[in-house]
């Protein structure tokens, strides 16, 4: 293997937006990479505190680091594309500027894509380092992905397991081959803001040819208190909601829904079990006015219009949400109630029907159930 081989040079994007407090951290955790043939490109998005200087200051003293300034605020899918559009690497890695990484990691990446021949995409572990001493999980360990090596064959034959397990929605944790984007021509700024990393990691496992898992944690989040996961405002949930639909309804036409329906299907569960949880902190009576008010006039109005057929939506939300919170929409005064004693147990077993099916007598318990909350 020859020096350039082993030595390539890999792109490292970086947008900032108001990020003064956490971005010197972030940059030193870049610049100081044992791994050294960085391209360092710092994309500021109108910032309108003190992160300009700070990024001036570090691209001083380090050459390696490019930087563009937008004349005026697009959002974080743009930045990404036009991170993209200017990378020059081999591999391209998208950080968020209040999050750092492993000194290590870039090396560690770097040898496992020389080691596995290149994969399209290659994720790590991420790990939460304010809240949480564990790393977050990327899968569960199934049989055929022990080596952590997925290859096209295995997306193929196991779609109703990948959709559920081994690729996640983040961008950040994933080291992408920069021609694999080129070639697939995928765009984060495709999606409004909350739902761009959902549909673009999607639709590319339409065009992955392999792609590698690591279990180290190699990428260190912070859940900042500006984030919409973490300001768990009613306008923001109906925001998430909106972002969900609209992630369904462009993935409606890629080519990933054609060949691979289940699959997603399946992501788009994820996201509104994920949108569940983040009203955990609400009281019933504030979801059930957020529910009514806002979500189900917005789900209905999409099913209306047909924008989504290869899944129906609002079946779908009242599973994965309302089900979650012992809701469940009347379909006689389309009002949102709670559920009896017997009409919970009757979901509850339905929702294990799956893995309890092989019973003889789980049939006839459903059916029971069910005639008696009818």
């Amino acid at each position: 293997m020859s020096t350039s081989e082993s030595n390539f040079l890999v792109s490292i994007i970086v947008p900032v937006y108001n990020r003064e407090t956490y971005l010197a951290t972030c940059l030193d955790s870049i610049t100081q990479q044992t791994y050294t043939n960085l391209e360092i490109i710092i994309i500021d998005d109108c910032s309108t505190d003190n992160s300009h200087n700070i990024i001036q200051s570090y691209a001083t003293k380090d050459s390696r680091i490019r930087t563009i300034y937008n004349k005026e605020n697009v959002g974080i899918g743009v930045v990404r594309d036009i991170g993209n559009e200017a990378a020059t690497g081999k591999y391209v890695w998208h950080i968020d500027s209040d999050d750092y990484i492993d000194t290590q990691a870039v090396q560690i990446l770097v040898a496992n894509a020389i080691q596995y021949d290149y994969p399209d995409i290659i994720q790590m572990q991420m790990q939460n380092r304010t809240f949480s001493a564990k790393p977050k999980k990327i899968g569960k360990p199934y049989p055929f992905i022990q080596t952590g090596f997925i290859t096209k064959n295995i997306i193929e034959e196991n779609t109703h397991v990948l959709g559920k397990y081994t690729l996640d929605f983040a961008i950040t944790n994933k080291f992408f081959k920069l021609s694999f984007i080129k070639k697939t021509n995928l765009k984060t700024s495709s999606i409004p803001q909350l739902g761009e990393d959902a549909y673009f990691t999607t639709s590319s496992l339409y065009y992955i040819k392999s792609f590698l898992c690591l279990a180290k944690p190699l990428y260190f989040y912070h859940p900042s208190e500006q984030s919409i996961t973490r300001n768990l405002t009613l306008e923001k949930r109906y925001a998430l909601t909106q972002s969900i639909l609209k992630v369904a309804e462009n993935l409606e036409t890629e080519p990933i829904t054609k060949h691979y329906p289940h699959l997603v299907k399946q992501r788009i569960h994820r996201l509104f079990v994920f949108n569940g949880r983040m009203t955990e902190n609400f009281t019933q009576k504030e979801r059930i006015e957020l529910i009514e008010t806002r979500l189900l006039p917005l789900i209905k109005e999409q099913t209306n219009k047909g924008a989504v057929k290869f899944i129906d939506m609002l079946a779908l939300f009242e599973e994965t949400y309302l089900y979650r919170y012992n809701l469940y929409i009347d379909k006689e005064t389309n009002k949102v109630k709670s559920f009896s004693l017997l009409r919970r147990l009757y979901y509850i077993l339905r929702r294990k029907i799956r893995t309890i099916a092989t019973l003889p007598y789980i049939k006839e318990v459903l059916l029971f159930v069910y005639q008696r909350i009818r």
